[in-house]
């Protein structure tokens, strides 16, 4: 046995939390989770993670407290359970002993209970003399509410992986990054907070930013290298601001890759043709014509709905500019096909990316 089903229950008090009948778990406003857990288990600390990221828990302002009902007569009918508090690895030793010895039982039932991690928070916090009172009092205050679950398993990710640093009286410490990135301006290193100059995430790999940004700088001074990417970074998006301006006034109105994609496929929609499905609707479907390379060796239909803006194909909604099968129903429309672009691709949307102010 390799793998571990395991159910939590978690969410609220327990009707009957009688120790000696071993009940199932039960209560008004508790939920029930699923997970897994692997055979090879070696902490109670690695246990506590895999519970609060499907819980989506903050480690960082929470600690738990583990219940197990833990069968522990096996009698003719039926089995009899107690409740067993998990509070170090030789518990889960036991959970892992009676799922071997028991074949009746196959899987774990867990109740987990919060207590908050607030004084442990201060005194860890007022050991490290940098932390400054502010980040301290909103760390404490706002117990991140308000952030979605997404945040707490990127934070618990950083904290599985930590890594181990040496401080100046030379112990290893545990090092958090995402805790770290957490008292920071969220302006300051995401990309969703942003003032919209970027359209959201334009761009993904990040990496690549920084490898473009970073180029001929290495092997500098640390000083000289600050200033040279300093440098690079305003002459890159004066550069750019220039480009786009100038691309504006001329009358032009998306990015040259989309103009491009969208001139690609407008020659390919004359060999198409059109059924209307229904017209109060927008709903269409269009026949692309015979190609020797087509799968199938025969002719292909594609469904649009143009209001929704999908069309079964998938191209149009995968990069957001309009393929051959929608520029055919808007030509029989005689619509003009290229209001279908996302405006993700539209040049004042671009413009809006580089025209951050740089001030030294």
């Amino acid at each position: 046995m390799t793998v571990i089903d395991i159910i939590l229950y978690h969410g609220s008090p327990l009707k009957n939390a009688n120790a000696n009948k071993g009940l199932p778990f039960e209560g008004l406003g508790i939920k029930y989770y699923y997970t897994q857990i692997d055979h090879r288990l070696k902490t109670l600390d690695e246990l506590k993670m895999i519970v609060m990221e499907e819980l989506c828990v903050n480690p960082t302002m929470h600690n738990i407290q583990i219940t197990y009902r833990m069968p522990h007569e096996v009698l003719k009918h039926r089995i009899n359970y107690k409740y067993m508090a998990i509070e170090a690895y030789k518990h889960i030793k036991i959970i892992f002993d009676k799922l071997e010895r028991i074949p009746e039982v196959n899987g774990i039932e867990l109740y987990i209970q919060l207590e908050p991690r607030a004084e442990d928070i201060l005194k860890k916090l007022f050991e490290d003399h940098t932390t400054p009172i502010k980040h301290l009092k909103s760390m404490i205050e706002s117990k991140y509410e308000g952030h979605k679950p997404s945040y707490y398993k990127v934070e618990i990710k950083a904290i599985r992986n930590k890594k181990k640093v040496t401080g100046k009286d030379g112990v290893e410490k545990d090092f958090l990054p995402y805790t770290y990135l957490m008292r920071e301006s969220m302006d300051m290193w995401t990309q969703s907070h942003d003032g919209g100059r970027r359209f959201g995430a334009m761009t993904t790999n990040i990496s690549k930013c920084f490898n473009g940004v970073l180029k001929g700088a290495r092997g500098l001074p640390i000083a000289i290298m600050v200033e040279f990417t300093w440098f690079k970074l305003v002459e890159y998006f004066h550069d750019r601001h220039k480009e786009i301006t100038r691309d504006l006034l001329e009358g032009k109105k998306w990015s040259t890759y989309a103009f491009s994609t969208w001139l690609e496929n407008r020659c390919e929609f004359e060999k198409h043709y059109l059924k209307a499905f229904s017209n109060e609707h927008a709903i269409y479907q269009v026949v692309a014509s015979f190609k020797m390379c087509s799968a199938g060796g025969e002719n292909h239909s594609y469904e649009i709905r143009l209001l929704e803006r999908i069309c079964s194909h998938g191209k149009w909604q995968n990069i957001k500019i309009s393929c051959s099968h929608t520029i055919r129903v808007c030509d029989a429309l005689n619509i003009d096909s290229t209001t279908f672009i996302h405006p993700c691709y539209s040049l004042e949307y671009a413009l809006n990316t580089y025209s951050h102010a740089w001030t030294e």
